[in-house]
Formats: C-alpha cells, sequence, structure tokens
C-alpha cells in the first residue's frame, strides 16, 4: 500500500486505506478509486493522485501494516476436546490493531518491513503468537486479518510458518479499518465454521508468554461453558491508567467493572489484549452494530456502513458485558509488555531471550572455542560471520549475514539484516538497520527505555517521539546509512574549515548591514 504524508487529514488517511496499493518508499503507487464506496473516500483518492503527480517521494506502504489487524487463532483453530457430545472445534484469533496512532511511534522500522513481521528475538514479532497458537492441543487453523494489500514478504512468512508448525494459515482482508471488534464480527462466518466451541483473540503488538492452556482450563472451571475471558496482570497505580482497567470479584473472578483508559485510577489489574470467546460474543458484537446504525439513521452521514462496523472491543462490548456474569478475567503471573515503540521491541526482546531457557534453548548462543564471548541472552542467525574476539550481550539479537570484525562489542540491541559492524566499534541500546554500516571505533549509543526495575509492577511506557516540544529520549535506531570514526587531522581540518566559513559569513554579513564598521 502506499500513503501520503500531510496532505490529508488522519481521518481521510483512514478511508483510504483501503484504496492504495502496497508500494516501496522508492517507487510511487496509484491510488485506485474504483474500489472506493463512499463520496469522502472517492475524494481523498483524487488528493492523493494530485498529490503523486507533485512529487514521487511522499509515499510510503509503512504506516499502513502498522494498522493492520491480524487474527491468530480461535476462529480458525479447531480442538477436539474429547467430551462426550462429540467432536468439538476451537479456533483462535489474534489481533493485531493499533489504529490510534497509525503505527507512527515504531517508525522508522516499519518502512522497511511490516510491524508485524520486525524480528524480536531473532523471528518476527507474530510467530510468537503462531508459536503459542501451535502449542494448543489440536489446534488446526489460525487467521490472520487486516485491510491492507498482502505482499510478497506476508506471503513467504505465511508459507514458512505452515509449512513449520504444520498448521494451515490464511489472510483475510478487511475492506476498510473496522476496530478491534469490527473485524472478527466481519468475518463471523469464517470464524465459525465447523461450529467451533470457542476461539483465541489476540493482538499482535504484545509481547507475552501466551498462556492459552491455562485460559482454557480457566474457563472450564469457573463461569458458563459461553463465557468470556480476558487475559489481564497487575500494573502499578499510574500505568493502569494508560490500559484498559479491570475490577474484579475476587472470589469469582468475574469482571464487574470495565474502562478502558480511564482518566482516574480505577484498578490496577489491565488488559492484555488476548481473550477467548464462544461464538455467542457475535450476538454482543451484533447489538453494538445494530445500534451504530440506528445511530447513523439519526444523522446525515454518507459513509454509514463503514461507521456501523467499525466496533472496538473494548469501549463497546467489554463495558457493557461487565457485571453480567459473562465475563471473566485470568490473571497472568507471566511477563507480558506491549510493543509500541522501538525502545519497546529491545524490551521485548529482553523478555523472549529469556524465556528461550524454557522454550527454545537451541536458539540461545554459547561460548564455544574458536567462537565470541557471549555475555548473557544472545542470538545469532546461522548465516552471521562473527569475530571470534568480540563480545556480544546481554539481551543481543543478530540477524541473517549479519558481519561482525574484530573487537567488536554489543549491548542491548538488535541488529538486522546484512548489517556491518568493524573493527572494534561499540553498539549499545540501538537497532542497526537492514544494511547499515557501523565503521572502525565508532560508538552508537541510545538511551535505555526500561521499565522502572525497582517496581515489580512497572510496564513500558510508550512514550511519543516529542515530550513538551523536546525529543524523548530513547534507543538509537540506524536506517541504510554508514557510521563512520574520522581521525583526528581530518576532524581538526574540518572544524578549521568550518570556523573559516563562519568567520567569512559575519564579515560579509556585517559590511551589508554596517559597512562604516568595516572600513
Amino acid at each position: 500500500m502506499t500513503l501520503c504524508y500531510g496532505l490529508v487529514t488522519s481521518t481521510q488517511r483512514i478511508t483510504c486505506y483501503l484504496l492504495l496499493r502496497w508500494s516501496r518508499v522508492t517507487r510511487p503507487g496509484r491510488a485506485n478509486i474504483s474500489g472506493c464506496c463512499s463520496r469522502e473516500g472517492r475524494r481523498c483518492a483524487r488528493v492523493l493522485q494530485q498529490s503523486e503527480k507533485r512529487s514521487s517521494t511522499i509515499l510510503s506502504y509503512a504506516a499502513t501494516l502498522q494498522s493492520c489487524t491480524w487474527l491468530c487463532g480461535s476462529s480458525s483453530f479447531q480442538m477436539k476436546t474429547g467430551l462426550s457430545s462429540g467432536p468439538e472445534f476451537w479456533r483462535s484469533c489474534a489481533n493485531t490493531k493499533t489504529c490510534s496512532t497509525g503505527g507512527t511511534r515504531f517508525r522508522p522500522l516499519s518502512f522497511e518491513v511490516p510491524k508485524p513481521l520486525f524480528p524480536v528475538a531473532g523471528v518476527p514479532m507474530l510467530q510468537h503468537h503462531i508459536e503459542a497458537c501451535a502449542k494448543v492441543p489440536n489446534m488446526k487453523e489460525i487467521l490472520l486479518m487486516g485491510f491492507y494489500q498482502p505482499n510478497e514478504e506476508l506471503n513467504r512468512f505465511l508459507l514458512n510458518a505452515q509449512q513449520e508448525f504444520k498448521i494451515s494459515i490464511r489472510y483475510l482482508q478487511e475492506y476498510a479499518a473496522l476496530g478491534t471488534g469490527g473485524g472478527i464480527y466481519h468475518f463471523r462466518d469464517q470464524i465459525v465454521s465447523g461450529s467451533p466451541e470457542a476461539f483465541f483473540v489476540m493482538n499482535a503488538d504484545v509481547c507475552s508468554a501466551f498462556p492459552l492452556e491455562e485460559m482454557l482450563s480457566f474457563q472450564k472451571e469457573h463461569g458458563e461453558p459461553n463465557s468470556f475471558v480476558i487475559l489481564g496482570t497487575t500494573a502499578n497505580r499510574k500505568q493502569s491508567m494508560n490500559y484498559g482497567c479491570i475490577v474484579e470479584n475476587e472470589e469469582t473472578n468475574e469482571v464487574l467493572h470495565y474502562v478502558e483508559k480511564p482518566s482516574t485510577f480505577v484498578s490496577d489489574i489491565i488488559n492484555c489484549g488476548i481473550y477467548l470467546f464462544s461464538p455467542d460474543i457475535f450476538q454482543h458484537i451484533g447489538g453494538v452494530f445494530q445500534k451504530n446504525q440506528e445511530e447513523m439513521l439519526l444523522e446525515e452521514s454518507t459513509n454509514g456502513w463503514h461507521r456501523a462496523e467499525a466496533i472496538r472491543l473494548e469501549q463497546d462490548v467489554f463495558t457493557a458485558l461487565a457485571g453480567q456474569g459473562k465475563l471473566y478475567v485470568y490473571k497472568t503471573l507471566g511477563f507480558w509488555s506491549q510493543i509500541k515503540s522501538a525502545g519497546s521491541a529491545i524490551y521485548a526482546s529482553r523478555l523472549y531471550l529469556n524465556q528461550y531457557h524454557k522454550t527454545h534453548p537451541e536458539r540461545l548462543a554459547t561460548n564455544k572455542k574458536g567462537g565470541p564471548k557471549i555475555s548473557g541472552n544472545v542470538y545469532i542467525h546461522p548465516t552471521a560471520n562473527i569475530d571470534p574476539t568480540a563480545t556480544l550481550g546481554p539481551n543481543v539479537s543478530i540477524g541473517t549475514g549479519v558481519t561482525i570484525s574484530a573487537g567488536v562489542r554489543v549491548r542491548e540491541s538488535i541488529v538486522l539484516h546484512g548489517a556491518n559492524l568493524q573493527d572494534h566499534c561499540c553498539v549499545l541500546n540501538s537497532i542497526v538497520g537492514w544494511d547499515s554500516t557501523v565503521g572502525k571505533w565508532a560508538r552508537v549509543e541510545g538511551t535505555p527505555s526500561d521499565p522502572n526495575p525497582n517496581d515489580p509492577l512497572a510496564k513500558m511506557d510508550s512514550e511519543t517521539l516529542f515530550r513538551e516540544g523536546k525529543l524523548t529520549p530513547s534507543i538509537t535506531i540506524l536506517g541504510v546509512c554508514t557510521v563512520l570514526l574520522l581521525s583526528c587531522k581530518v576532524c581538526f581540518i574540518m572544524t578549521l574549515l568550518r570556523n573559516v566559513c563562519m568567520f567569512l559569513i559575519i564579515l560579509v554579513i556585517t559590511e551589508i548591514l554596517c559597512p562604516q564598521v568595516v572600513t
């Protein structure tokens, strides 16, 4: 897909996600207005087409990918429960929407790869979800849901994942951004095919141990078979207001009250974005859809169907279900974090690398004779070429085809495909982009953005790029670039030339403004 910056409003950009083809940054796309179903959408598409004539460099496909919804699970997972009533089917959906900010907090990393496919701890972010779903007994299918055009990279990932996990994985494309609830409601026929007893819905921009089997057991022990379960965790009072807050019955774990991002403290139990539903959830979502339609009839709107079907699970459904004996919360003691920004990707990588000791010990590098020095948890792709004198770790992920030369030090960083770290350079708290080069003796260091280590309930803060007019300190991200350390002689000459130029500029300005002073 293509995306136009600055020439249309954010509302118009959301309308145009359906209309645009996916293309590289260096190749402009063309808006296709034939598929637009509204006057606003057609007008916005024409604005985009006019903007393309002015410039061929303002188009990008990145933000669209961060505004997608992925479904991994319940709607397409079939599981035999072995009950006396006969075979029962289960499905699970992983929902990955980041529509609130358009995914801007993850830039510039998402300019090169879809956010759900960004490598975290050596594998694509979404693969951690798929691995968890594949471990559920008798799981048969995974559905991914989004409203952008699939591309070669996504198709290749799906094909490789199907072959590795021996499970069917399909992508369902929305016609527009329908929200966390509107997406699964739009594809409800696909989800309920095969008469599943329950299904999971998972946000793809979360990092978790994914206790899916525990949630299934919890549903059987608490409430009715058709009850719904939210995965929750505990946060501190201040940070809890940045998430959906859950008030529970401590004896039954029933959700009594739910508020999405309250302005004051409500509860320290927060929503993790992972749910276990039964098909009965569609009756409640359908009620919201009908209510939206009725409200649309009272308003003059030309985009009624799009607005009516845009449904948010948290605000529109959970708030109404709370206190009715249908919604429960399963509190996990395992790790959990959101992945909204580049800094949170490094933190998520640390959590996954630590989990590898239990789940995938073969992915962790070890100290070997003739190999680099490994300190802590480190992932190294087999195709990487690393000098034995290099020191890596803790929390380091090395991608495919990376070259690391003699004496290099890397810590708390992600080094992506094709990067080249030359002799004795130092990389700390950074993400080195695809095919980037860090020169000899250069130092690249970012600011850590981890949760407060002294607060066990602290979560990752999803900071914006700017706060109070100032750039928020965060990790360093290197794009396709070269970082070199100049010699002292070169630096001296450059400084001298700069000072001479500044003196000449000041002399010329003074002569123009005050000629008598110069004479």
